[in-house]
């Protein structure tokens, strides 16, 4: 669609952009609104011709964007390739509150142009269909012609319907099929293209058009081709005892024979640290703790540990000591929903007949964990210590009393 000034009007509060443009331009940008500034596209017919449509994502402009004083900002961002519709909305914070934008909707179309459809991944030497939907929303039928670009990575059978031009009728599509089978492991460039073409046939008994511009189309798409077979990792870890500046070691890779070919991968990473990768991005493993009594400890207590060990390793910041914060306060608030009259533990709390010997033991140690962090009532530890010891036997050990559902909870050791 080209390049286009997106005007986001934001004063006291938020108000949104839009205004509306002729559709049936090729390469114009419809917006349903009225009240906002033109978005004007910055690309010319020529290369609308030449341009190969293949940026299709989800979201087109998610970012913060500052205002001056003036409440206004202006962004240029690049419309995507996608024919579709967007909704658009906005909103602006500022000393005064917040102020939210109403929604408005945005179409990117041009009449003329064509849809690829394809399987997301294949397996090497699957055979599947591509398919090629050309659409015409013109007033006047056109005369096409469709090509399927060769890949390598791709065995293409020859499309019966793509071998001649054929007929295209306003407010009508026509679906062009190829049978194609994938040939190497990794990814392969669909590419399909679409011209209308001058001819003295009549289709229907009316002269075919040939438009001034947008009489072709060309969409790129991208297919994932796997190897055939099931996956299988290995891994070789070695600790290298640096002597000056130098250190070395020779490792071997054996391949087994049975291996599908052009399969192999290998990846090769060297750490400083004696944790190696397992601990690097940490902070990933931060996250927010929910459920029943069971469920919400598997996500407490990790983000404790983590915690303690960006803190003894000095690479805590303070965005990641906030969210550490945020989420071990709301694992202990909720965890305190399960705590029963008795002072002891259980999946659900009173709802359940008994609480449980082992979460009891495990809350416990946890809630003591966590007051390093955050602030815990100690009632609740003293109660659930008092309980633990009513249920000691003079052997030393403790009564299993409860129901424990998630038993992967504990260590095989306990």
């Amino acid at each position: 669609m080209g390049t286009n000034d997106l005007i986001n009007p934001c004063e006291k509060k938020c108000s949104t952009l839009s205004e509306p443009h002729n559709s049936n331009i090729p390469g114009f940008i419809s917006v349903e609104d009225t009240d906002s500034p033109l978005i004007h596209p910055s690309i010319s017919a020529s290369e609308m011709e030449k341009r190969i449509r293949k940026t299709f994502p989800e979201t087109m402009v998610w970012k913060l964007v500052t205002v001056g004083a003036s409440g206004q900002a202006d962004i240029k961002v690049q419309v995507p390739d996608s024919i579709t519709g967007w909704k658009a909305t906005a909103f602006c914070m500022g000393d005064i509150g917040l102020g939210i934008a109403n929604a408005t909707t945005m179409q990117a179309f041009q009449p003329f142009f064509i849809l690829i459809t394809h399987p997301y991944s294949v397996v090497r030497e699957e055979i599947f269909s591509i398919k090629a939907s050309v659409f015409n929303y013109l007033s006047k039928p056109m005369m096409v012609k469709v090509n399927l670009h060769d890949r390598p990575e791709l065995k293409v059978d020859e499309c019966p319907s793509c071998m001649t031009p054929q007929c295209l009728y306003p407010e009508e599509s026509i679906v062009f099929i190829w049978e194609a089978q994938a040939l190497q492991v990794g990814s392969a460039e669909i590419v399909v293209s679409v011209q209308a073409i001058h001819t003295e046939e009549e289709c229907r008994g009316e002269q075919p058009i040939v438009p001034d511009t947008g009489a072709s189309d060309t969409v790129m798409k991208t297919v994932i081709i796997k190897a055939e077979g099931m996956p299988v990792e290995k891994s070789h870890n070695s600790i290298l005892c640096g002597k000056g500046n130098l250190s070395s070691e020779t490792i071997f890779i054996t391949v087994p024979p049975e291996t599908v070919p052009n399969s192999v991968t290998a990846v090769f990473s060297v750490v400083g640290d004696l944790m190696g990768s397992a601990l690097q991005g940490t902070e990933q493993l931060l996250t927010l703790p929910y459920g029943c009594g069971e469920q919400n400890m598997a996500r407490f207590v990790p983000n404790i540990y983590v915690n303690d060990y960006l803190e003894n390793t000095n690479q805590m910041t303070e965005d990641i000591k906030q969210l550490v914060v945020k989420y071990i306060t709301q694992g202990y608030q909720r965890q305190l929903d399960f705590c029963r009259e008795d002072g002891s533990f259980s999946a659900f709390g009173d709802s359940d007949e008994d609480g449980n010997a082992w979460l009891t033991a495990f809350v416990m140690m946890s809630l003591h964990a966590a007051s390093h962090c955050i602030y815990v009532d100690k009632k609740y530890i003293e109660e659930t210590g008092k309980w633990l010891m009513e249920n000691q036997l003079p052997s030393g050990c403790f009564r299993n009393r409860g129901k424990l559902f998630k038993t992967t909870l504990k260590s095989p050791y306990t």
